[in-house]
């Protein structure tokens, strides 16, 4: 308030006094949206969503307080409407009391983000006489918007907007789990603007597995906190709850999945049951390692067999450049079918297109996708079968998340195999990319089986274990500093040293070395309808901005402003590349003449960028 005053923005909204959003909006989006409950995999999200709400209203009846509600369900359960269901009734029920809280809706990813409040925001359009203006809801991350729409006819400035959005001034937020955590933990202004809005709030922390485990006391500890002493209401959704946090005794968790009435339902735990999508196979993974070469004979042998059945199949591979390799070998192989190819590599705005193609494709279409951990977050698009290098449990789980995702086959395979770089003494691919520690003891549960395959319910058992093995072994509130030395959180959040906390405090992996280059599409553009998605618009639009002629404070303001109106677009047409210090030298010295400000830039007929597999600058 002190901020917003400061700033002389007199602009209130109001409560959702006459907001019609309640758990009918919820059943309107379904309606419009056509769900068909004669599939029994909807029949099952529709159970099992109407069980939580019903299971919620139970416990609300006892006490409000120092509760944390946890729906631990299989993938595909439909969480997303479940989980803001869920938060809607907790809203509802407090607005009795004449409290008004907001819902903090949390997810990893900004993939996820964009996905989910695409679904939230059509909720509220069916259900209010309305235009559906930010003051509703808010999508807040680093990409996006910073105008704020009021319901009002009332023009808000670009300066007005931007402050109402970084300080959360909006119903319902959906973010990630950076901008809730680090509104805490940091000691900077910009961030810290926002903590007050967690006060009495309804927080929902979505695939909360996400969080890096040696994070996982001190989030636990938090979330006891927010609750306990700051009136929050959280809702924890996941596939693996159990092993993931440790709360205090006195805080009263609440499970909402009703596992025994569902499960004895649908036999989720039965081998012909509901969720026995597909099957995890281990015989190219058990104690042996191929190379390219191996690994592409075992696809073709394997896909030439089924001929006649198989339609599409997937390959994720651990780096981009074996996915390259793999990528230009299986599309020489495979003739007849359309490659697919995704990874970081390419920029964000051509991932997508071409995660929609595969969604758009037939069931008779005969395509193939090569990826790499890109497809696991978030890209809603279903397999029948998968090819997978070796991963951290989790993310294999992940994976499988991609094959026969709403039970439309009989059942996919998902085939797990350890390839080898063959050009660095038979290192394998994975250790690139992951802690040895998670591959290490994902290998030991997974040579344990007797089986050569895993059925999926097995698998979510399997993961338990997995958690609860990590949780006994891994040096929980530990991190390393850029010089290998072990720094104890918790001493610094004690001692409030916040400077120190703020940097050791990290949800997402940093880079020594990290260049983005803007992809300059050569493609035919119309100026008037594509603007401002077209490529060669954006970029020197980018360069008109920092190039102008005003001086000092209108400088700056200029540039914030404008940039901000095409800051999305462009950063869509970006490639951020993580560089060794190996690769670094070299792979400037191609870029020398391709840089303006701190960006790169690339055309995409030039020699250093391929219309399938992106940057190429080795």
């Amino acid at each position: 308030t002190d901020k917003k005053s400061a700033a002389n923005i007199d602009i209130n909204f109001d409560k959702f006094q006459n907001d019609k959003i309640n758990l009918k909006s919820i059943e309107s989006y379904k309606i419009t949206e056509n769900f068909d409950y004669t599939t029994i995999f909807n029949q099952f999200r529709e159970d099992f969503y109407q069980s939580a709400i019903k299971k919620l209203e139970k416990e609300l009846e006892k006490n409000e307080k120092n509760k944390i509600f946890i729906l631990d369900a299989p993938t595909g359960s439909g969480k997303t409407l479940t989980m803001f269901g869920l938060a809607l009734l907790l809203k509802n029920r407090l607005r009795k009391k004449e409290i008004y809280p907001q819902i903090i809706y949390s997810l990893p990813f900004i993939s996820i983000i964009d996905q989910n409040y695409k679904v939230l925001h059509k909720i509220l359009e069916v259900s209010l006489e309305r235009k559906i203006t930010t003051d509703l809801i808010l999508p807040f991350h680093h990409l996006s918007d910073k105008f704020f729409e009021s319901p009002s006819e009332e023009e808000i400035s670009f300066n007005e907007g931007s402050f109402l959005i970084e300080n959360w001034h909006s119903k319902i937020i959906v973010t990630s789990f950076f901008q809730i955590f680090k509104s805490i933990f940091t000691n900077q202004n910009h961030l810290l603007q926002r903590f007050n809005k967690l006060t009495n709030s309804i927080i929902i922390i979505d695939e909360i597995q996400a969080i890096p485990s040696y994070l996982h006391n001190i989030i636990s500890k938090t979330l006891e906190i927010l609750s306990d002493k700051f009136g929050c209401l959280i809702i924890i959704g996941t596939a693996t709850f159990p092993k993931i946090l440790n709360f205090d005794e006195e805080i009263e968790l609440i499970e909402l999945y009703d596992k025994e009435y569902l499960g004895n339902k649908y036999n989720l735990f039965e081998r012909d049951g509901l969720f026995h999508r597909y099957e995890v196979n281990l015989s190219l993974a058990t104690n042996k390692k191929i190379n390219m070469s191996q690994l592409v004979d075992f696809i073709y042998k394997d896909i030439v067999s089924n001929n006649s059945m198989q339609k599409n199949f997937g390959v994720i591979l651990n780096t981009v450049e074996s996915s390259k390799k793999i990528y230009n070998i299986l599309k020489e192989k495979f003739k007849n079918h359309c490659p697919i190819y995704l990874s970081t590599n390419i920029p964000p705005v051509e991932r997508l297109k071409r995660i929609n193609q595969i969604k758009n494709f037939s069931s008779e279409t005969r395509f193939f996708v090569v990826s790499t951990q890109v497809i696991e977050a978030g890209v809603d698009i279903s397999l029948e079968k998968i090819y997978r290098d070796m991963a951290p449990l989790d993310s294999i789980v992940q994976t499988c998340g991609r094959v026969n995702r709403n039970a439309n086959q009989m059942k996919g395979i998902v085939y797990l195999f350890e390839l080898i770089d063959e050009e660095n003494n038979s290192e394998s691919f994975s250790c690139y990319i992951y802690d040895k520690l998670l591959l290490s003891e994902t290998k030991y549960l997974l040579n344990g089986i007797d089986s050569q395959s895993i059925p999926e319910y097995i698998l979510s058992d399997l993961c338990e274990k997995y958690f609860e093995r990590l949780d006994n072994i891994s040096q929980k509130d530990y991190v390393k500093d850029k010089s290998d030395n072990t720094i104890h959180l918790p001493t610094l959040i004690e001692k409030n040293k916040h400077a120190d906390v703020e940097r050791y405090f990290k949800l997402i992996e940093e880079y020594d070395e990290e260049i983005t280059i803007f992809v300059i599409d050569e493609r035919e553009f119309n100026k008037k309808k594509d603007f401002p998605n077209n490529p060669k618009e954006l970029w020197e639009k980018y360069k008109e901005i920092y190039t102008n002629k005003k001086k000092g404070l209108d400088r700056y303001l200029y540039q914030k402003r404008e940039f901000e109106k095409i800051k999305r677009p462009f950063y869509e047409q970006c490639v951020n590349l993580r560089l060794s210090n190996k690769q670094k030298n070299e792979i400037l010295k191609k870029l020398v003449d391709k840089k303006f400000k701190n960006i790169y830039f690339l055309e995409s007929t030039s020699e250093f960028y391929d219309k399938d597999t992106g940057i190429n600058l080795k």
